[in-house]
């Protein structure tokens, strides 16, 4: 058997004990092994009855998938002359496995089969132990009786844990994990190196498998006065184990190049977060704004640009601006005395008008 187990339900107690002890024998020559395990009927029944007690007690009907399955069975299996049920039946003309539907490509079928001798033959049946013959197939009516031949499935829901494709042969069964995955059962998603926190920034990583794993996402943010530079603000694992683009870097933000004033000069550093640039004027000028200013976060220059002004020129302009203010005070004076002595020649007037308490008199018509 090769560490292989199958089963049966017999009606005979003596053959139930001997398959016990070869079943018993076999497993502690070979150990422990995973796959589908095979059982059968005593009894004889109808395809469609048939499949519904595989069902019933293991998963389905057998479905053959290469010869040396077929080798097995004729090797272990005893014989019947009513022969076996497999899970294969004729749907719209198509020869097709039942429980995967899938169409049947390379069928070991009898010499001349499958025939439809007897019309309506849509169901299959596998020779055990037939002296001529012995494992091919032959399409039957699915009225007839004949033994189940059962498999048990160790494909599940959870085998390949819901991340890839369960196959399975003869003492073994394999997962094809989706892409993103790996292990035997696809237990593992794949992992991405761990990415570098950029400089004056940081990094924000998440994902459902993990934190570096298949499908999470890193999210990049820089400090305030640098921005991003080159790459998106996110980065995906993929499922090669790759992330989609590069780690992005943060870069300082930059302001508009200065120009020297006119007359003067400028002078600008770079500390750790930010540029300053200071002023100064020639000699014979003098500087009007700002000393310095500075490259903010946004890009943008704290102040105004200062200008150098000649000195004569700024001389001129105060004493003008004293002579001028004198001029107004003067003007603001004599405005202001002429609208007083104005105010006071009209009072004195209404006081000199004779004030009486008699009524006018009234001319009668």
């Amino acid at each position: 058997m090769r560490g292989y187990m199958f089963s049966f339900r017999p009606e005979s107690q003596h053959m139930k004990v001997k398959w016990i002890l070869i079943l018993i024998g076999d497993i502690l020559m070979t150990g422990y092994t995973l796959g589908w395990t095979y059982h059968y009927s005593n009894n004889a029944m109808n395809w469609t009855i048939a499949r519904q007690w595989c069902q019933d007690h293991y998963t389905d009907l057998v479905a053959i998938q290469n010869e040396h399955e077929i080798s097995y069975l004729t090797q272990n299996f005893p014989k019947r002359d009513k022969y076996y049920w497999l899970g294969i039946r004729k749907i719209n003309d198509t020869w097709t496995w039942i429980g995967t539907n899938k169409t049947l490509k390379n069928g070991s079928w009898a010499q001349n089969e499958p025939n439809n001798r007897e019309k309506g033959e849509d169901c299959v049946e596998i020779y055990i132990k037939r002296n001529i013959d012995s494992g091919k197939w032959n399409d039957e009516k699915c009225e007839k009786e004949k033994h189940p031949l059962c498999f048990k499935a160790q494909c599940n829901a959870i085998t390949c844990s819901d991340r890839g494709e369960c196959t399975e042969a003869i003492n073994k069964y394999n997962c094809e994990c989706a892409p993103g995955f790996k292990g035997f059962q696809c237990q593992h998603a794949v992992q991405c190196e761990s990415p570098a926190t950029p400089q004056h920034g940081w990094i924000d990583c998440q994902g459902p498998y993990g934190n570096h794993s298949y499908s999470s996402t890193c999210e990049f943010r820089c400090a305030e006065g640098f921005s991003l530079q080159g790459q998106p603000n996110n980065v995906t694992c993929n499922s090669s184990g790759n992330w989609t683009v590069k780690t992005p870097s943060c870069k300082g933000v930059e302001c508009k190049v200065l120009s020297e004033p006119e007359n003067g000069y400028v002078n600008c550093s770079a500390s750790s977060t930010t540029w300053t640039c200071q002023f100064r004027c020639s000699t014979g000028f003098l500087l009007l704004g700002p000393k310095k200013v500075t490259c903010n976060a946004a890009g943008i220059w704290t102040g105004k640009i200062p200008i150098c002004a000649s000195l004569r020129y700024v001389a001129a302009a105060i004493a003008g601006a004293s002579i001028l203010s004198t001029s107004c005070f003067i003007l603001f004076c004599l405005m202001h005395c002429r609208k007083r002595k104005k105010i006071v020649q009209t009072r004195i007037r209404e006081e000199d008008i004779p004030q009486t308490d008699e009524e006018p008199e009234v001319g009668m018509l």
